[in-house]
């Protein structure tokens, strides 16, 4: 089997982001290739009724960049004018020209610190970039969640508390909420070095499901809510009281959630991605390419558009949140990996 093909077969899609202007896609792989977009071409790609019905019409990458050989994407975000990636042992930030529309170069590389008894590589699972503050946030695989200044490259704090590796952060303001293996979710308080709370979803009867274990795999917070999600039923939880007000019916294993607008997004080992209003009742399901789901970001502006990836080897693009419009293809012919 060729290079080419078995990439196409065995594709993983981990993580996603935008650019700052919005107008390019960056999605990595288990290959440690990034893939980048055109967000305008994509929206300029006929999608009329006749087409939907026939096919999602389909589009290729502008670039496909290798950032490592020896290892894969694990977690991407972006910062002003230079992507950040995430891969065993090291975090990365590489130059994106926009008039190009080109990943330039690497312009530095930060090594996750190790214990004196692991020589292991450290994954960088995840990531939460607090803009207003230039500081970005590293989920760890040694349980650790690390704090980077981005400015000056170094690691100003660390979180400790986990028993596991984490799987997912969000934040919003001096909040930060991280989802563990070890099947807790941990608050904190940017400020301090402590967790200030925590939650084990899989302790309560309504929400565990026994033979999916106990991990929590993804979280996402308002100012009012939490939802999370992994091993133990999705759930909505109330930010001030801690308790449980929501159980919804997502029947997979659940990798991703999110909130748009007044509804929540799930998505995981499950063939569609679904939209429940905060009540649990359901407000859209859209089929998705990839038997099980890993990643899903959207934007309002410049152009609305929700990217939804995983063990594919497509993206599928959807422009109102509600149904597949289009299909990304990564790994399209020989040479382009």
């Amino acid at each position: 089997m060729g290079v080419d093909k078995r990439r196409k077969l065995y594709n993983t899609v981990q993580s996603q982001t935008f650019s700052s202007c919005g107008n390019f896609l960056f999605a990595g792989n288990n290959f440690g290739d990034v893939f980048v977009f055109s967000i305008p071409d994509i929206a300029e790609i006929p999608n009329d009724e006749d087409i939907l019905h026939k096919a999602a019409p389909s589009l290729e990458p502008i670039q496909v960049f290798r950032v490592t050989d020896s290892g894969h994407v694990e977690s991407l975000a972006f910062f002003k004018d230079f992507l950040i990636v995430g891969i065993p042992g090291e975090i990365q930030g590489y130059q994106w020209c926009e008039s190009s529309k080109r990943i330039k170069k690497k312009l530095w590389e930060i090594r996750i610190p190790t214990g004196q008894d692991t020589m292991e590589a450290i994954d960088v699972n995840c990531l939460w970039l607090n803009e207003e503050n230039d500081e970005i946030y590293l989920g760890c695989g040694d349980s650790k969640i690390l704090g980077l200044n981005l400015d000056s490259g170094q690691f100003f704090r660390t979180f400790m508390g986990h028993k596991d590796y984490i799987h997912s952060l969000h934040g919003l303001d001096n909040r930060l909420y991280s989802a563990s293996e070890d099947g807790s979710v941990k608050f904190w308080d940017l400020r301090q070095k402590k967790s200030t709370g925590f939650v084990e979803p899989y302790k309560n009867p309504d929400l565990l499901r026994q033979p999916m274990g106990k991990w929590v795999g993804s979280v996402a917070c308002t100012e009012n809510f939490f939802i999370c999600g992994g091993g133990p039923k999705a759930s909505l939880w109330h930010t001030r009281t801690n308790e449980c007000t929501t159980i919804f019916p997502f029947p997979g294993a659940v990798h991703v959630s999110g909130f748009i607008d007044d509804t929540v997004l799930l998505a995981g080992q499950n063939p569609n991605v679904v939209q429940y209003s905060l009540n649990g009742d359901l407000s859209a399901e859209i089929p998705v390419s990839s038997p099980a789901t890993y990643s899903v970001i959207w934007q309002t502006t410049p152009t609305k558009l929700m990217s939804i990836a995983g063990a594919h080897n497509e993206i599928d693009i959807c422009l109102n949140f509600n149904y597949k419009d289009i299909v990304l293809k990564l790994y399209t012919k020989e040479g382009n990996e």
